[in-house]
Order: C-alpha cells, then sequence, then structure tokens
C-alpha cells in the first residue's frame, strides 16, 4: 500500500487527518476526507494535558471544562487537576496520582487496558509547543460545541415529533440551548416573557413564610434595631462588609451577627483567622453569662462552673448554631472550598470571615495580580460568588487605611477602606465601625474608669455607607468591650 492510500486508511480510522504531537490544530475538513461527522480530537485534548502536565501553562489560562474533553477519561483528569488548582496544590503527576486514590476515581481516569500512572507520564512525556496551547484548546471547545449543536438537534427533532408538540416549548428549547452553546446557562438566565409568573411565585412564596407562625418564620434581620431601620430584610446572595480601625471592636459586630442568626434557626460558618478556638468560646461565655474572659481564666467556683453550664444549655437549645472554622493561613479557594463543602451537609447557610486582610494569597493569585489590595479584591469577588451561586448571606470584616484609623467619624466614608473601589462595588452593604479615642478616658460616678486613658469610647458610631437593601444612614450603639457586647 503506497504512503497516499495509508493516509486515507488512516482517516477512515479515526475520522480525521493523522497530526504529530506537538503541531498546531485546526477545525474543519479537508476535501479528501469522508464524509463522516467528526466530533473530537483526542489528540489535541492530549496536547492540553501535556501542555500542563510539563508546568508550561498555567490551567486557568487553558479556559475549559471537563464536560468540553470528549473521553470520559480526559474529563476525570481534567476535573481533578482543576480541583487540585482551586485548593493552591501543584498540579502535577504525584499530586493528581494521589488525588484520584482518594476520590477513587483511578479506574476511570485512563483509556482501557493502560495504567492511570503510565497513561499520565505518557501526557507528560509528549512533544508540545506550548505556543499552541491556544490551538489545541480551541479545537477541543469547538468539538465541544460540535457535540452540543448535534445533541441540541437530535433533542429538538425528537420533541417536534412528539405528538402534540407545543410551539412554545421548541422556541424555548432552542433558544436556552442556542444561549448555553454561545457561552451563556440557561440556569443565570430569566427571560422577559417568563419573568411575570417567576415573580408571582416569588410572592406567593413570600406570602406562605410570612402566613406561618411569628415563631416559625425565616428571619434573616441584623441584630440592632438601629441597623434595621436602615437595612431591610437581607437577601439570599447578598454580601456586607463591616469596616473598622484597628481595636474599634469589628469581631465582636461580626461574632453578635452570627449568633443572631444562629438564634434565628440558622448555620453559620464563622471564619476565624486570628482569633484560637479557645478565645472565641471564651468570648460568647463572657457575652452570655455575667463573667469577663479574666475571671474565666481563674479557677471557677462550683456555682460559676453550673451557671455557665446551664447558659450553655439553653445556647443548645437553639435550632440554629455557629460552626467555627479556625484557618489561619489559608487561601480564599480553601476557604470556599470549606463554604461548599458544609453547605452540602446542612452546615451552611450563611458565614462570617474574621477578617479580609488575614488570608494568604494563594500562589496563582501572586502570579496573576501581583499586588495585595487586587488579591482581596479577588477575594471578595470569589466570596460574592460563593454567595450568589448558594444563596447564602455572608458578612466580611474588613480593615481600614492608616488614614481611616485616625479619621473622625465626619470624615469616615467607604474610601477609607483598604483598596475601597474595586472591594466595594462587589458588597450590597458597607457598615463603617467607629470608636473614638479617649486620651484623658472616662471615668465613672465612683471615680474608676469606665474607659482607661487612651483607650476608645465605648459610644459606637456606625455609618452604613451603601445599601442596596434600604437607604444609608448613622446610627449610634453603645459596646461593652470586656463582655465583648455591642447593642443598639
Amino acid at each position: 500500500m503506497g504512503r497516499r492510500s495509508t493516509r486515507r486508511a488512516e482517516r477512515r480510522a479515526f475520522g480525521k487527518s493523522p497530526r504529530k504531537a506537538g503541531d498546531p490544530v485546526s477545525f474543519g475538513k479537508k476535501a479528501d476526507q469522508p464524509q463522516v461527522p467528526t466530533t473530537h480530537d483526542l489528540e489535541a485534548e492530549r496536547d492540553v494535558f501535556a501542555c500542563i502536565l510539563n508546568e508550561q501553562v498555567g490551567i486557568e489560562s487553558v479556559k475549559l471544562r471537563a464536560s468540553d474533553f470528549y473521553a470520559p477519561y480526559h474529563q476525570v483528569l481534567f476535573d481533578t487537576m482543576t480541583d487540585l488548582w482551586a485548593n493552591s496544590c501543584p498540579v502535577n503527576v504525584g499530586m493528581i496520582f494521589h488525588d484520584l486514590v482518594r476520590s477513587k476515581k483511578m479506574a476511570n481516569a485512563s483509556p482501557a487496558g493502560q495504567s492511570t500512572k503510565a497513561y499520565l507520564e505518557e501526557l507528560k512525556g509528549r512533544s508540545v509547543n506550548p505556543e499552541h496551547i491556544t490551538s489545541y484548546a480551541g479545537i477541543v471547545r469547538k468539538f465541544s460545541r460540535v457535540r452540543a449543536f448535534v445533541k441540541l438537534g437530535a433533542d429538538v427533532i425528537k420533541a417536534a415529533y412528539e405528538a402534540q408538540a407545543d410551539p412554545e416549548q421548541l422556541d424555548s428549547m432552542i433558544t436556552t440551548g442556542l444561549i448555553e452553546l454561545s457561552g451563556g446557562t440557561n440556569d443565570a438566565l430569566l427571560q422577559w416573557k417568563d419573568s411575570f409568573d417567576y415573580y408571582e411565585n416569588i410572592l406567593d412564596e413570600r406570602d406562605k413564610k410570612k402566613s406561618l407562625p411569628a415563631e416559625e418564620q425565616e428571619r434573616w434581620d441584623l441584630p440592632w434595631s438601629t441597623w434595621n431601620v436602615l437595612i431591610d430584610e437581607i437577601s439570599p446572595g447578598a454580601l456586607m462588609l463591616y469596616g473598622g480601625g484597628t481595636s474599634v471592636g469589628k469581631s465582636i459586630f461580626g461574632e453578635v451577627t452570627a449568633e443572631h442568626w444562629a438564634r434565628s434557626g440558622h448555620r453559620i460558618a464563622y471564619f476565624h483567622f486570628e482569633l484560637n478556638r479557645e478565645l472565641m468560646l471564651d468570648r460568647r461565655t463572657a457575652r452570655f453569662s455575667t463573667y469577663h474572659r479574666r475571671d474565666l481564666l481563674n479557677k471557677l467556683a462550683p456555682e460559676a462552673r453550673k451557671s455557665i453550664r446551664e447558659i450553655n444549655d439553653a445556647l443548645a437549645t437553639w435550632s440554629g448554631g455557629v460552626e467555627y472554622v479556625h484557618c489561619p493561613g489559608w487561601t480564599i479557594d480553601q476557604v470556599v472550598r470549606q463554604i461548599r463543602s458544609m453547605h452540602a451537609a446542612g452546615l451552611c447557610d450563611g458565614f462570617v470571615i474574621d477578617y479580609l486582610e488575614k488570608f494568604q494569597g494563594s500562589d496563582q493569585q501572586w502570579r496573576r495580580f501581583r499586588d495585595e489590595y487586587k488579591i482581596e479584591t479577588d477575594n471578595i469577588e470569589k466570596l460574592k460568588n460563593v454567595s450568589e451561586s448558594l444563596g447564602l448571606r455572608g458578612v466580611v470584616l474588613a480593615q481600614l487605611t492608616k488614614d481611616g484609623n485616625e479619621t473622625s467619624f465626619e470624615d469616615l466614608t467607604l474610601s477609607k477602606i483598604r483598596g475601597a473601589g474595586q472591594k466595594t462595588e462587589r458588597v450590597n452593604v458597607v457598615a463603617l465601625i467607629h470608636r473614638e479615642r479617649i486620651d484623658e478616658g472616662v471615668r465613672k460616678a465612683d471615680g474608676t474608669f469606665d474607659v482607661e486613658p487612651g483607650q476608645r469610647s465605648n459610644v459606637v458610631n456606625v455609618r452604613i455607607d451603601k445599601n442596596t437593601m434600604g437607604r444609608p444612614g448613622v446610627a449610634q450603639m453603645r459596646m461593652n468591650p470586656s463582655s465583648f457586647v455591642v447593642i443598639g
């Protein structure tokens, strides 16, 4: 058989022109190819993996989804690699192999008759040109769209030939299918003609909830009446930012918010980077008892222990709760992964991040942004995305700039938050917390100090500077720092 006959036989066997690993790929048929639908290119899929495994390109630059790959084992491999990248882990043969063992997907991650380890090494050993990664990924993406078009066409034809086919249903099927094929998602789209019935369902659901006895109604308000006159009920997906200077008591605001929501029947994930578990529980006990933390550090009398047990028994009767996640040094991807897993387990209806500036930037973030403020903005973006996608309510505590730490309440605006512009664009509410520093202190009637000289006042002024769920405004509150309580 001559060379031309051999090449034609290869085309018949594989449905495409043979190509060496590393060559740029192209999309479309040549004139001498057989008229057989071509829906994939395994060589292009393998070249994508080769570029990633040789650390010539980052997985984030490929812009593919696992479902874009034709081979089921390639889908498993890419899904595993994406999970590793999202958790700031190296994407190499060893880590992929380890994760496949952990997830019990090893048997589905290589072609039949070939071990996964050998296949990974084969992919890594391919000779590829990283400059062609756009072409490799592009051909994978285009074939994915071809398969999706074929499926959409088959589904529409099947529906059209069914008895009493509904033209509206066919039109909707075609419209939503084309939106997905052009890069959108059907779940994200609410068409104008459907929006009216959708809103009717929202109102029906609200009426149903509000018809329940007061104790059975789901509440998502805030712990303070001075805030609730400004901020309406917290909507699903909402993200709020509490900003304040050093030592103004941001964590107290976060803790009280979490406990209020827990008392209302919700499960709240509290991510504490700086305060350890012992300190968190001491602060909680001080809030709900007559004991200050320094009392709790000493040996307690039997009656004191009994009192604390009774308090804890009462807290344990709440239908909700605060789930404490001690996470020093975590990246945003680790926190988002934890939120998703806790939500799936029924342990997260909302979250509090204490606090934003304590996130560890991942290697990917540093390579991409090279700026800590841009990384913090990316962290806010990811927290907002997980809130919206899961319908959670979230609070993020954040620091002010150095200038903001010393500014007066009259001059305190959201511009005083570190890296303010990009961060505050992505949240629904910005609450700015201010406590004046008093050099001379404040004395009680008996002459002892209520506020020690040089410490911050117990009067707290709060400015709601951005509010998509109500109106801006100010509130005056009072804090008892030794009991970790704020009222208002």
